[in-house]
């Protein structure tokens, strides 16, 4: 009786005991957790302490232009986070992964029928990078003024249709002399240059020492124009002359004094006749001794020789 008093006992011992230890313990358990840092790169977005990498999990980091694909352990992309199960690490890296957002751009006419880029139907564009426009289509009646929604900076997909105007009954023609007016006439649409412009050229008052060099698109003179090629369309056109310097033949120029002389008498001269139009860009080019001396440089309407 008293042995079995005796076990009784102990058995009661050991309860109790495993049952502080545990009670003991559990908070032992539950204060485990591990410190997680989020990684874009080498760019540390935040760190923060958890109870399991499961809760790394949920948080979603945000980039613009870019769809974010989940946590990796390593900065190669090789081993996510999620095949890694518990871990006795106390601190761990993870590296986001992130791909690129593209959008669809289409261009339709007013039949909504697709405009073909390049023979595709679509263009698969990146986030934030351009897409290619289509040629410009046309219309009876109407002049192309350009796209409905701009698409240098694509941000989501889009439906592009042209934009029009209503065409003018003539197109204007122009053609200039600096800031003068050469020539003006309603003309229709594709009307060819070469007789106008042949035309305005003959009848052009040409200052002494100058002769036509060529029609150009802009006053600038950098965007020449072939007349013989060309038409007027049907938004019209302004063409701009240039002209040119003759060259001068039959001149002796001397050492000394002669040549500063004669170099304010041409000075006199070019001044004169240019004088009487503004805003003229001439091409010239001057040049001492004999063809295939050295060159003079200057600008009009001075030229200095030395």
């Amino acid at each position: 009786m008293k042995k079995k008093t005796i076990v009784i006992i102990s058995v009661l011992l050991l309860i109790g005991l495993i049952t502080v230890f545990c009670a003991c313990y559990q908070p032992i358990i539950g204060a485990t957790r591990v410190t997680v840092n989020y990684y874009d790169g080498e760019t540390l977005l935040k760190s923060e302490s958890l109870k399991s990498l499961e809760q790394a999990l949920e948080y979603i980091p945000a980039k613009e232009g870019m769809e974010f694909k989940g946590w990796y352990l390593d900065n190669y992309f090789a081993i996510g986070l999620n095949t890694l199960g518990e871990t006795s690490d106390v601190e761990v890296s993870v590296y986001a992964y992130f791909e690129p957002l593209f959008f669809e751009v289409v261009f339709l006419d007013d039949d909504n029928n697709v405009l073909l880029v390049n023979d595709e139907e679509s263009q698969s564009i990146r986030y934030g990078n351009g897409a290619t426009a289509p040629a410009a289509p046309e219309k009876s009646g109407f002049v192309f003024d350009g796209w409905s929604v701009a698409f240098d900076n694509v941000k989501s997909d889009l439906t592009i249709r042209p934009t029009w105007q209503a065409a003018a009954e003539g197109c204007a023609l122009m053609f200039m002399l600096g800031s003068e007016l050469l020539f003006s006439e309603e003309v229709e649409a594709d009307t060819e240059l070469a007789a106008y412009a042949n035309t305005v050229e003959e009848n052009l008052a040409i200052p002494r020492g100058f002769a036509f060099d060529a029609w150009f698109y802009d006053s600038a003179l950098t965007l020449p124009i072939a007349v013989n090629a060309a038409t007027v369309p049907q938004t019209g056109l302004t063409l701009f002359a240039k002209l040119k310097l003759l060259p001068i033949t039959g001149l002796s120029i001397a050492h000394g004094s002669d040549a500063f002389v004669y170099s304010e008498s041409l000075k006199v001269i070019l001044t004169a006749e240019v004088a009487r139009y503004d805003n003229i860009i001439y091409g010239y080019e001057w040049y001492f001794g004999e063809v295939g001396g050295s060159a003079v440089s200057g600008n009009l309407p001075s030229v200095t020789l030395e």
